[in-house]
């Protein structure tokens, strides 16, 4: 979704936001921020875990987690595949479909043939879960499978054409805010259908490797972790826009 459009909808998500924690305490301020949590496919494995806490050590090369004291108000979730080069690290691309994996590896030069055993993620969901209980189930993965190809797409080197877009124009806009709290013990977890004999990873001397990539847009509160535990009011009440 173009920038433009959606931005009048998200300040009136941050003025909400902000007269919420203004509430708790006058210090507060939600920022536009976003989170990053990545994760390696493992052959014939379906369960992964994404947990945003930075004290709980997922970072990564290209993760942005939350520190233990910090509040973050998720409006946007995005689940896309990625893939980077063992030569050139730092240059993971990411890709929403299948299709379009294919087609960003073979212009980074890669002669790896990606597996369409993959596809298998986008039949799965979602679930996060606090503590030990599940709080949002469930987000299905399938929502997140958008194609940026054009329409020769496929495996063969004739299916390089890849329309040039943002993927995190394709974020997904929950209609509730979802709350992290850094002092909290919350992760997604995503489970999608394989086998023991799934192939996620290219074989035959890979010149890179396939993961996920969960991207989420919201408003980054400094110091604001503590305010929500002591959060009094219906908590729903507090993620509800308006």
């Amino acid at each position: 979704m173009n920038n433009q459009v959606i931005a009048p909808f998200l300040r009136k998500r941050w003025e909400h936001a902000n007269n919420k924690v203004k509430a708790l305490s006058s210090e507060l301020f939600p920022q536009s921020s976003y989170l990053r949590i990545d994760q390696v496919l493992s052959n014939g494995v379906g369960t992964y875990k994404f947990d945003p806490m930075k004290q709980n050590g997922q970072e990564g090369r290209y993760g942005k987690l939350l520190n233990r004291n910090d509040l973050f108000l998720t409006f946007g979730i995005g689940l896309f595949l990625n893939y980077e080069l063992t030569a050139n690290p730092g240059a993971a691309v990411l890709a929403t479909s299948f299709s379009d994996l294919v087609a960003k590896a073979k212009v980074m030069g890669s002669t790896d043939t990606i597996p369409a055993d993959l596809q298998s993620v986008y039949n799965g969901a979602l679930r996060l879960q606090t503590g030990t209980t599940v709080t949002f189930d469930a987000l299905e993965t399938s929502i997140f499978n958008i194609s940026h190809q054009a329409a020769n797409s496929g495996e063969t080197d004739a299916a390089v054409v890849s329309l040039d877009s943002s993927i995190l124009g394709e974020i997904f806009y929950t209609p509730e805010m979802i709350a992290f709290a850094g002092a909290k013990e919350q992760s997604f977890q995503l489970d999608f259908p394989c086998v023991n004999t799934s192939v996620f990873q290219p074989a035959s001397s890979p010149k890179g490797q396939v993961g996920l990539s969960l991207i989420m847009l919201g408003f980054l509160v400094k110091n604001g972790s503590l305010m929500l535990e002591n959060y009094k009011g219906d908590v729903n009440d507090f993620l509800a826009p308006q």
